[in-house]
């Protein structure tokens, strides 16, 4: 599964990232983090502008799925949390 997020990092890098800012946001900022059986990447932290100010918040959870010491698949789950104050 780390190789799996480390090849995005790298597509991101190399080019998938279409604004310089993207890429070196990809470059400073990725990280892969392990606790266990769960693998995380580093949430990508947006802010929000307007009419009030707030955050989003995206990252994807990876769970291996394995029984009796082997692992057939891996369950992503991508999760987006935002938060939004809007002026009066």
């Amino acid at each position: 599964v780390k190789t799996i997020f480390q090849s995005r990092i790298d597509a991101q890098i190399d080019g998938g990232a279409w604004y310089p800012e993207s890429i070196e946001g990809w470059k400073s900022n990725s990280r892969i983090v392990a606790n266990g059986n769960c693998v995380m990447m580093r949430p990508l932290i947006t802010a929000l502008k307007g009419d009030g100010f707030g955050i989003t918040v995206r990252y994807t959870v990876v769970f291996p799925i394995k029984w009796n010491g082997n692992t057939y698949k891996s369950l992503e789950v991508p999760i987006a949390v935002s938060s939004y104050y809007k002026f009066k």
